[in-house]
């Protein structure tokens, strides 16, 4: 009842501060840059009835593939691929549910379900020695895929998880209110996108003040369409899978280079998860940044960047 009221509050406070400051405008999801390329890919996942992807890319050479967090999109990493972009071809994926991607009305929104959404992805595009870079939410889906024997060995070469849930633990505030019965449905029904998102923020990012308006509306504007509030209450009643054990106890098996790269001020994924998980994997690196919480691709991009690619040997 109390993390309700809480919750209640930061939304009052926020429609109250909208109020004085004017709506934010809503404002049409952009490229990373000029040089980039947006488009939808029609895929058939395992399990699943064909969806729209949307997919953003630019740059020549060894590809990478970012996968973001809970309520993100490839938005997310308009700071980072850019600059990897001078020496790789660098892909960000809008995850099934988000930014612009199709939002279907089921209940595939587990890990799992993603993993084989992005496996689908690269077996399509033909990828090969991918590096795979997925934040948060994003990171599980890419420890999934690691682990996924059907997938051929040469497609992925390395994974960079960032900030992963990959141990049991608390909930943030964030995910453990949109667990609730109803009630999320209620608040996304009747709470503007622009000030979910801006809560949602506010919530998971200490220097919020960095997100411009248009950030913010970006970040909203996948909860006004058709099936985006569904998704985003569904992936965050599976972000612990129910057989995260056995997951747990596969890590070992993973034989892949592995760098966990975490922030050591994280409040929603302790350090501690990152320290566990290099411990878990045989040969994992951990990488340990300075002035950033939870959203290092947003708050920290110059060293995300800098550990990727001497991760990567460049």
């Amino acid at each position: 009842m109390l993390l309700w009221w809480r919750s209640f509050q930061l939304c009052i406070a926020v429609v109250c501060w909208q109020a004085v400051a004017g709506t934010i405008a809503p404002v049409t999801a952009q490229p990373w840059n000029r040089e980039s390329v947006g488009h939808h890919v029609r895929l058939t996942p395992d399990g699943q009835p064909p969806l729209n992807i949307y997919v953003e890319e630019m740059g020549r050479g060894p590809p990478i593939l970012f996968l973001h967090g809970l309520g993100g999109s490839s938005y997310s990493w308009r700071f980072v691929a850019p600059r990897l972009a001078a020496t790789n071809r660098v892909i960000g994926l809008d995850l099934r549910g988000f930014g612009r991607s199709d939002k279907p009305f089921d209940r595939a929104y587990s890990s799992t379900d993603q993993a084989n959404v992005v496996k689908a992805y690269i077996r399509q595009a033909n990828l090969s020695r991918v590096t795979l870079v997925g934040h948060s939410y994003g990171g599980m889906v890419a420890l999934r895929l690691a682990l996924d024997r059907r997938l051929e060995p040469h497609r992925i070469a390395r994974l960079v998880v960032m900030d992963a849930p990959a141990f049991p633990q608390a909930f943030s505030a964030g995910v453990e209110f949109l667990r609730k019965p109803v009630l999320p449905y209620l608040a996304l029904m009747l709470v503007p996108p622009e000030v979910t998102a801006t809560v949602a923020l506010m919530m998971e990012s200490v220097g919020f003040e960095r997100f411009t308006d248009k950030d913010i509306s970006i970040y909203a504007d996948p909860l006004s369409a058709p099936g985006g509030p569904h998704a985003l209450v569904e992936t965050a009643l599976q972000i612990i899978p129910p057989d995260l054990h056995n997951v747990i106890a596969r890590y070992p098996s993973i034989n892949k280079p592995v760098l966990a790269l975490w922030c050591r001020e994280d409040r929603v994924v302790p350090l501690s998860t990152g320290l566990r998980l290099q411990r878990s994997i045989p040969g994992a690196k951990l990488a340990v940044m300075e002035g950033c919480d939870h959203m290092p691709a947003e708050q920290a991009p110059g060293a995300v960047v800098s550990e990727i690619r001497r991760f990567m040997g460049r």
